[in-house]
């Protein structure tokens, strides 16, 4: 699918130079005196025999189509000629050998004339220093990263995207220029050019899509939406380029010294259109683009191509906080809020209330007001209900849920209004958000949501260690029928995920084993935007693998169907280090020694079936991974922080060094309590502070 081209890791180094007849004539006699030297010497021209010294081509023509004119290398002494093997024989006939003989490589470049050579070096000098066109060096064998004269400013950043890693790449300059100045050369069109007609490729694609094209006059990158074309650059830099994107530090590393051009036109239309985390390396720009997310956490500035925002400032609870909020109308309207064994209480609201859903509507009308763009990929408002259960039970509100044999009737027949009205404005780029969550995690059997209502069902209830199409989990089994329940009536549904304990935040999470699989299992089921909540604390309480599985999720969220186990090995042999491997062996026996179900806040002790044995086998694959570290601070560092949640695991499980009471572990208790403050960790789990709530010998809750 690919052709490589042998683009050395130092290709042309831009000069903003202009070749006068002056500067020509310097140049000329400071090298012609080395040129005589040399002839008298019958020094030849430097050859390289060896292939994998084929470094300096910088023809994009497939192999076997490249010249030596086309070895435009950036240097004063002779052009380097390479040939393909050691004792290439040639035979030839020289006016001063009066027969033809076969002689080798070495001596035929020995009998060159001394002319030639003076010829080939001012060539060389010649093409070094192309002119001044415009802006833009553009003889036939430059590159220029090309945009349109009108580029909007998202497409004018991806170009400088792609210009500021070229550049690194190249140790090179390559120069961005409109479409409308005169180039011969190969150019990286970036998004809509008059240089590569873009318009019957992204018709009627969906926002995030992105095409990668080679031509014959270079490779066009363009996309769909506000962030397509710059999501197609990191697409290129990280397939054809090498630059991967592991951690939120450092973001990008280098993994190639080459570029690699597509052969074929690449295609990519996005899985799901919301991808969100709010794990820490997806709050940083540069990771968000190269992985692809786009939510309301990715902070992408509108040059960036914006993200995907939630309008109002919050996401989720909103009714009754946000919207008629109970501090403002509650004490004067108690009939605004919901009726609950009996009695109004401030926490719901009364969905079948006219007036408030007059209040509603003319609240979200003011926040479109201030803050709606029109040109929007897409823009959300959550409607949806408190974190708590109670729920309206007042004549109205439970006659509509009784008919739809779900509390989820009154809340869909709510939005459903506030979304239709705001619809028949022109808001057509404006959805509304709200949740199948607890009470309402069950869709109604009769009404319908609107085209622009979106449905987020909340994983909260589900098991984590089996799948979601696992028929053997009970837990899961019922939460895979609510998803195809919603998915017969709603064309729009985002899947609030979990992916952490929030009680044992220290400890191992192990849930590697389902991510992709409940990921394609949402895909399959028409979900269309996935949010993967997970240690959103993860500053103050960073153990466990929160950067693997930050990268695991982010893969999935572009492509579910990918090449898991490949993903994973490629991280933890880029991110661990030469130790990557025996990373994800401990991964894979801490997988394999989950027991029962796996919640949210499962303790340890429910959570693993783990005992000496197999504890000492885990230890011994942790030591090997740090001495295959062989010295590098920054994978030793990386495996030490994440080896802390295994400890925390046997501290809890009392295996190991953590065994027996708690005077004779006092010891590894304290080593552990001190590593954990010289990495920082400062919180246990959602809730507690170290120092705060526990006393270096008592910290572990042992099961």
């Amino acid at each position: 699918m690919y052709m490589r081209t042998d683009i050395c890791c130092r290709p042309m180094i831009r000069m903003s130079f202009r070749l006068t007849p002056l500067r020509f004539l310097i140049l000329l006699c400071a090298v012609l005196p080395r040129l005589l030297i040399a002839s008298l010497h019958r020094s030849p021209l430097r050859i390289s025999l060896d292939p994998a010294r084929h470094a300096y081509v910088r023809s994009v023509l497939p192999i076997g189509q490249q010249s030596l004119t086309s070895c435009r290398k950036r240097r004063f002494h002779a052009p380097v000629m390479h040939l393909p093997v050691k004792d290439t024989i040639i035979t030839h006939t020289n006016r001063s050998v009066r027969r033809s003989e076969r002689i080798t490589a070495r001596q035929y470049m020995r009998m060159k004339n001394d002319r030639m050579i003076l010829l080939l070096v001012i060539f060389q000098i010649v093409v070094s220093f192309p002119c001044t066109i415009g802006k833009a060096q553009a003889d036939a064998g430059d590159y220029a990263i090309v945009v349109s004269a009108n580029a909007s400013p998202a497409e004018r950043y991806a170009a400088e995207t792609l210009q500021d890693y070229l550049n690194l790449l190249n140790h090179s300059d390559y120069e961005i220029i409109t479409d409308d100045q005169p180039f011969d050369g190969f150019a990286f069109c970036i998004g809509a050019t008059s240089v590569y007609d873009t318009s019957d490729d992204i018709k009627n694609k969906p926002a995030d899509s992105y095409i990668i094209a080679p031509f014959s006059g270079g490779l066009a990158i363009f996309g769909a939406g506000g962030r397509g074309t710059l999501y197609g650059v990191h697409t290129f830099l990280e397939d054809f380029c090498g630059f991967k994107c592991y951690a939120w530090y450092p973001v990008m590393v280098m993994t190639s010294d080459k570029m690699v051009l597509p052969k074929e036109k690449i295609e990519y239309e996005p899985f799901f259109e919301y991808r969100n985390t709010d794990w820490r390396s997806g709050w940083m720009p540069i990771y968000s683009a190269a992985h692809k997310l786009n939510g309301e956490l990715q902070s992408y500035t509108p040059e960036q191509g914006g993200n995907i925002p939630y309008l109002g400032g919050s996401r989720c609870h909103t009714l009754s906080t946000v919207f008629c909020p109970s501090d403002t109308y509650f004490e004067t309207h108690p009939e605004y809020f919901a009726l609950h064994d009996g009695r109004r209480v401030p926490g719901q609201l009364c969905l079948t209330n006219d007036r408030v859903y007059e209040i509603v509507l003319e609240e979200v009308f003011g926040i479109l007001k201030a803050e709606h763009d029109p040109e929007a990929d897409l823009q959300i408002i959550s409607l949806s209900q408190a974190d708590n259960p109670y729920y309206c039970e007042c004549e109205r509100c439970k006659a509509t849920d009784d008919a739809n044999g779900s509390h989820s009737g009154s809340l869909i027949t709510f939005v459903n209004r506030i979304a239709a009205a705001v619809s028949e404005k022109g808001y057509h780029n404006v959805a509304f958000d709200t949740l199948a969550y607890t009470y309402t995690r069950k869709a109604p059997s009769l009404i319908k949501p609107e085209a622009n209502v979106i449905v987020r069902l909340c994983t909260f209830e589900c098991c984590f260690s089996h799948a979601l199409d696992d028929t053997g989990c009970r837990i899961n089994r019922e939460l895979a029928e609510d998803l195809k329940a919603w998915s017969g009536i709603c064309g729009r549904i985002y899947i609030w995920d979990y992916t952490t304990n929030y009680a044992y935040t220290l400890g191992i999470f192990p849930d590697f084993s389902t991510l992709q699989k409940n990921m394609q299992f949402f895909h399959k089921h028409g979900v269309r935007g996935v949010y993967e909540e997970g240690n959103y604390y993860v500053d103050r309480c960073d153990t466990e693998f929160g950067e693997l599985r930050t990268y695991m999720i982010a893969e999935l969220l572009e492509d579910p169907y990918c090449d898991y186990d490949a993903k994973m090995l490629e991280f933890c042999t880029n991110y661990y280090g030469k130790g990557g491997g025996y990373i994800k062996e401990i991964i894979d026996e801490l997988t394999a020694g989950t027991r029962g179900h796996l919640g949210i806040y499962s303790r340890m002790g429910d959570t693993f079936s783990i005992d000496d044995e197999k504890a000492e086998k885990i230890d011994r694959l942790w030591a090997m991974a740090e001495s295959a570290a062989n010295g590098s601070d920054a994978s030793l560092e990386a495996i030490e922080r994440s080896k802390l949640s295994w400890r925390y695991v046997k501290a809890v499980l009392g295996l190991r060094e953590f065994s027996g009471s708690l005077e004779e572990n006092r010891d590894a208790r304290e080593r552990f309590y001190n590593d954990l403050i010289a990495h920082d960790v400062r919180m246990i789990d959602e809730w507690t502070w170290i120092e705060d709530d526990f006393s270096a010998y008592e910290m572990i809750p042992v099961e």
